[in-house]
């Protein structure tokens, strides 16, 4: 499986931001779900959701501070790259 993400430095945290389908934050339930699952990918760093495709433009979802943070960022500033891993 291939997702498209960034690994982002602020104030000393590392953590990863990968852009998701708006729907896989529909809920709360969902969403920490699917946290969970990229979490393999990026081991030992909080996660944030970029949700893509939704009508107000991207959304997020994760540690609070974070996600914050990134709702302040472009998103065309940050540098994505793919990430490949095996589903479990």
């Amino acid at each position: 499986m291939q997702v498209v993400g960034s690994i982002v430095e602020e104030q000393g945290i590392n953590f990863a931001v990968v852009q998701v389908h708006a729907y896989m934050v529909g809920n709360a339930e969902e969403a920490e779900e699917t946290i969970r699952a990229y979490t393999r990918l990026f081991p030992g760093m909080p996660v944030v959701l970029m949700a893509v495709g939704g009508k107000t433009g991207p959304t997020y979802w994760g540690r609070p501070d974070l996600a914050t943070f990134m709702a302040r960022q472009r998103p065309s500033a940050i540098t994505w790259q793919k990430f490949s891993f095996a589903r479990a």
